[in-house]
């Protein structure tokens, strides 16, 4: 079996039609005693210039190519010979100008039309041993990889990104000023440089462009539609990726999505959020789901969150598995540095045979620039071991497919990293949870009404500017609070921009539900809930009403008393908001079983006690105790304390829990390098009484 020759004819056909076969290796195989190959058409003219493009620093004359490839383990030698017979063929094109698997490649460099087919006979020799490896032995290289296993060169996907934070250390409209210059510029290198392709995701930015430079959102569309310019990731933005809920990141899918489909005709495979503090595992399903494949992170690095392998598959918890890559090199590059930066990770990560490496200037845009670009033809020059291909992640990730069985298998989080982010600027965080959860009970209630001919048109513009406040605002340097006080500000407005919208529709809902409800008999007060969920919920409602006058019969006192048709619920009254000395305005709280997605009505009579009813729960032995039958809770009446906190026997709270203390830590509010600051520098307690006094008189003091 040695020294087997192959001899491919390869067939001119008629114009336009697949001229030659190209044979390529897929592994071993014991019998029959040949080489397991496949057969794939080809112009003939793309065969010469694939061998061309994997054989870097070698040309071949205007009549013969011989290559002599390095081969992997398992192959003891194999050569090709390729004989071009006939009438000279025209210089194939550049390398640089074709992207991975582009067909362009068999395209005239000088006249745009197909290379020349014409002639009669163009025979393509190859030799090489029986692979010494066993079956079974994994050396399977995947269809379409002859060129990777004949060169075994290290094959880079470069992607070229620039990458933006919309907020930062600066607000949005620096961020939009940012995108235009980045965009304009890189436009720019897409069109003048033949094989440079730019990546760049976030719906958000290509908006900005589209509102603020329609012409240059035009060039884009343009660049994306011939392949020059690769909208990579397609979310609203990258949001943080452990905070949000999971109906948030499907809203992040849909609004970046359903903008790149309408806008440029794309629907990116790969999902990328490249610069958010950590990714929950519940994110595996929404992403299989919602059409992605692929996944490409960078945090958090090995010394947090150690791997096996850079390159895994990310299993969620109900099985659904995407194949996902952490690019330890990080997303941007120093202007200038770009070759070093991947010469000296190459060198920490011996051994690879494909790369995704990416590059350009970053955090506030920038891109490529020219000396890098130029930096870059000349590595691939001057290193044969390498092949550089400017690239997109999704061209990657479908070369790292083959490879995918071998890969371990990751079903956890990506945690932790920057843990400090998550109780910094407190009111973003809180108003992020209130904005959605109004945001989707607001929709529920909104189609409700709209389902049953009680309210039309369906606001649906409305309630897509409230979820875009909300995508916004989970940006991964707002809603960590990792962003200046102005963005914080900012984000503050936008949250209550959303929560106004959705205050307005909630109010158009209620009344058009409430048409049509009987008459209130005497003394009664309507009291309606609306339950969103598709499910019964039972639950305490806090509600306040006003009567129809104040009670100015002040003996007594007014007792709520709530019914759910001619059934009493238990209830209770509670101080009402307002501190006016008369009795009016009312505040009561209910336990109600309320039906699914429709308005819960119960009615509310006000009946005179000869009384204010006194507290049930009285001080004692310095605290204030609650006894249920799976509850046991005890506050201390000095310091305001829970001394206490069991549930069903269990004790949550260790002693001296919950007091406030001021702890020691550092400039490093991120917590990128600690987990917690634990040595407390001082705790509060209860002032004396001379404290108390003197903190009177300086306060009396500096009254005006």
């Amino acid at each position: 079996l040695r020294n087997i020759e192959v001899h491919v004819d390869l067939m001119a056909g008629l114009p336009g039609a697949p001229a030659g076969t190209w044979f390529e290796f897929y592994g071993p195989r014991p019998v029959p005693p040949y080489p397991q190959v496949g057969v794939v058409p080809w112009v003939w003219a793309e065969l010469v210039l694939l061998l061309v493009r994997h054989v870097l620093g070698v040309r071949p004359s205007e009549t013969h190519f011989v290559f002599r490839p390095r081969l992997l383990a398992g192959l003891d030698r194999m050569t090709a010979s390729v004989p071009l017979r006939g009438s000279r063929p025209r210089s194939p094109a550049s390398p640089a100008a074709s992207g991975p698997g582009s067909r362009s490649a068999a395209r005239s460099s000088t006249t745009g039309r197909p290379a020349s087919s014409s002639t009669s006979r163009a025979t393509a020799k190859f030799s090489g041993s029986r692979p010494s490896c066993h079956e079974g032995s994994g050396l399977r290289p995947p269809p379409g990889a002859l060129q990777e296993i004949a060169m075994n060169k290290t094959r880079i996907h470069l992607v070229s990104n620039a990458h933006l934070d919309p907020v930062w250390l600066w607000e949005w409209e620096d961020g939009a000023g940012a995108a235009l210059s980045t965009f304009r510029q890189a436009a720019a290198f897409c069109e003048e440089r033949r094989g440079y392709v730019f990546c760049h995701n976030e719906s958000v930015l290509y908006q900005w462009v589209k509102d603020y430079e329609p012409a240059l959102f035009a060039r884009i569309r343009k660049l994306v539609k011939s392949g020059r310019w690769h909208v990579m990731g397609g979310w609203y933005v990258q949001p943080d990726c452990n905070m949000p809920s999971g109906e948030s990141f499907v809203r992040q899918i849909l609004l970046g999505r359903r903008f790149f489909e309408r806008e440029l005709g794309v629907a990116p495979l790969t999902a990328v959020n490249l610069d958010p503090f950590g990714h929950t595992r519940g994110l595996v399903q929404i992403l299989a789901k919602s059409g992605h494949r692929y996944y490409l992170c960078c945090r958090p690095g090995q010394k947090e969150c150690p791997l096996p392998s850079d390159e895994f598959v990310w299993v969620g918890y109900d099985g659904s598995e995407v194949l996902a890559v952490r690019a330890s090199a990080h997303y941007c590059s120093v202007g200038g540095r770009a070759r070093r930066r991947l010469e000296d990770w190459l060198a920490d990560h011996p051994g690879r045979s494909l790369v995704i490496h990416l590059w350009g200037i970053g955090n506030h845009g920038g891109g490529p620039s020219r000396r890098d670009l130029a930096d870059f033809d000349a590595l691939a020059a001057e290193r044969p071991d390498l092949e550089l291909v400017h690239s997109t992640p999704d061209a990657y990730f479908a070369e790292l497919e083959h490879a995918r069985a071998g890969l371990p298998r990751r079903a956890a989080d990506l945690n932790p990293w920057a843990v400090g982010c998550y109780t910094s600027m407190v009111r973003v965080k809180q108003g992020h949870r209130r904005l959605e959860n109004e945001l989707f009970s607001a929709e529920k209630m909104v189609t409700a009404a709209w389902v049953q001919g009680l309210l039309s048109p369906y606001p649906q513009a409305e309630l897509r500017e409230a979820t875009e406040d909300l995508a916004f605002t989970e940006f991964h340097d707002i809603l960590p609070g990792s962003a200046v006080p102005a963005a914080e500000e900012a984000a503050v407005r936008r949250i209550d921009h959303g929560l106004e919208i959705l205050s307005r529709l909630k109010a158009r809902a209620f009344f058009a539900l409430a048409s049509g409800q009987r008459k209130s008999g005497p003394g009664e007060t309507p009291v309606f809930v609306f339950n969103p969920h598709p499910f019964p919920v039972r639950t305490i409602v806090e509600c306040e009403f006003m009567p129809l006058e104040p009670h100015y019969d002040k003996t007594g006192f007014w007792a709520p008393r709530v019914s759910a048709g001619k059934k009493d619920v238990p209830c209770q009254p509670e101080k009402e908001a307002s501190n006016l000395s008369l009795e009016w305005r009312k505040r009561v709280v209910f336990e109600a079983e309320l039906a699914p997605s429709r308005l819960n009505r119960f009615d509310c009579r006000l009946e005179t006690v000869p009384e204010k009813p006194a507290p049930a729960v009285a001080a004692a032995n310095g605290a204030v105790s609650v006894e249920t039958a799976d509850l046991s809770v005890s506050v201390n009446t000095r310091t305001g304390l829970l001394d206490r906190y069991a549930v069903g026997g269990r004790e949550i709270l260790a002693p001296g829990a919950l007091a406030p203390l001021a702890v020691a830590d550092n400039a490093d509010p991120w917590g990128m390098k600690v987990r917690s600051f634990r040595k407390p520098a001082g705790a509060f307690g209860p002032a004396s009484p001379e404290e108390a006094a003197r903190y009177l008189r300086e306060v009396q003091v500096q009254a005006p």
